[in-house]
């Protein structure tokens, strides 16, 4: 970093730090949900983009206003999420979209309403919290392995994931469960890593 003017050295730090952080999310066994109530701009966008889940409140605006400083922030990911055009015109134009446009581009999961916003958003993620955890972790590692590599490979993953599925407490909690006709529990069960 010898000779690096100070606008550069910001630049270079924030690479290493975002991406650590990006990483970490997306190989994370556990299902990440963010929440956003008000503005989600940036490095903001990046950890929605790469969250497996996002809630929101009514009055949130979402936008990458990087072109202004001349920084993309997960390109990559982006049109994966948006589509190419959409992603495009966003991250080209540094204009916001709210709440319900986040919604339908696919960006956001659910919209709740602002007065409400907290209860909901911890309901809708204590209906998670207590889903298998095991199997969820399989089924984000899945999902991602599509993004990753061929389908070829990403079908063979899917198959040894559904083979050790078969065989772990979960799953014979979950049949118990089915069969005593009552809800599962898996708070007992620890993510696999």
């Amino acid at each position: 970093m010898e000779g690096m003017d100070p606008i550069q050295k910001i630049w270079w730090g924030g690479k290493y730090v975002h991406q650590c952080l990006w990483e970490v999310m997306w190989d994370n066994p556990k299902p990440i949900i963010n929440q956003v109530h008000g503005f989600c701009f940036a490095a903001g966008m990046g950890v929605v983009s790469l969250s497996d889940l996002c809630i929101c409140s009514e009055d949130a605006l979402f936008g990458y206003p990087n072109v202004r400083s001349g920084g993309p922030y997960l390109a990559p990911i982006s049109p994966y999420i948006l589509g190419m055009k959409k992603a495009k015109e966003l991250m080209f134009t540094g204009n916001t979209i709210d709440a319900q446009e986040a919604w339908r581009l696919g960006l956001v999961n659910k919209v709740f309403a602002d007065a409400s916003f907290r209860l909901d958003a911890f309901a809708y993620a204590k209906k998670l919290a207590n889903g298998p955890t095991q199997a969820l972790g399989r089924m984000k590692k899945n999902l991602n392995a599509g993004l990753e590599q061929s389908l070829t490979a990403s079908l063979a993953l899917e198959a040894q994931h559904m083979i050790a599925s078969g065989g772990t407490d979960e799953s014979r909690e979950a049949i118990r469960a089915f069969m005593e006709k009552r809800p599962p529990r898996f708070d007992q069960y620890e993510p696999e890593r």
